[in-house]
């Protein structure tokens, strides 16, 4: 990732998905706040996820978000931000960012990939357009059709049952429930 002349950035995240960030990565962003930017402008810290930060993590960042050092930028990017300390989030300026509307996202995604399944794609990615455009090269479309097939067979008793589990159980269990849910 190229960044502009007088930007220095530290990201920060879960190590595992569920999991909590660790109040060592805090204290070390915290310390590497602290010294001069390599380029003497703007520092910029992304810390995502940050709602998982746990009460240790939350407690460290607190003294630096109410004396930031000059130009020092934190950007703590949550999906949930209900599940952030209010000590923290009272320190922070809020910005709320809504994602596109289905019918905005298929518009993008056509306009990067022409003649491409953008309605189904987004279905397979959860309405994310930068995850259904990762998907245009794969085969999910192709998988999802088919595994909707098959339900459809089940349900007109066309399909024995078991003989489609045993082909669904090679598949990604996450993949296939987030297709049932959307």
């Amino acid at each position: 990732q190229v960044l502009p002349q007088g930007l220095d950035h530290v990201r920060i995240a879960p190590e595992e998905p569920g999991k909590p960030i660790p109040v060592d990565a805090i204290r070390r962003l915290i310390g590497d706040l602290a010294l001069k930017a390599q380029y003497e402008g703007y520092r910029v810290s992304l810390i995502e996820r940050a709602e998982q930060m746990n009460v240790s993590s939350a407690n460290a960042l607190l003294k630096t978000l109410e004396e930031p050092a000059e130009h020092n930028l934190i950007i703590l990017v949550a999906e949930a931000p209900s599940r952030l300390p209010p000590t923290i989030l009272s320190r922070c300026q809020k910005i709320a960012i809504t994602p596109p509307t289905a019918a905005e996202a298929a518009h993008w995604l056509s306009l990067r990939q022409p003649g491409i399944a953008a309605d189904t794609l987004l279905n397979a990615a959860g309405g994310s357009p930068l995850r259904a455009l990762a998907l245009a090269d794969s085969d999910v479309v192709e998988r999802r059709r088919r595994v909707f097939e098959e339900f459809r067979a089940i349900a007109d008793q066309r399909q024995d049952p078991v003989a489609v589990a045993e082909r669904w159980h090679a598949l990604s269990h996450e993949e296939c429930l987030d297709w049932m849910l959307c």
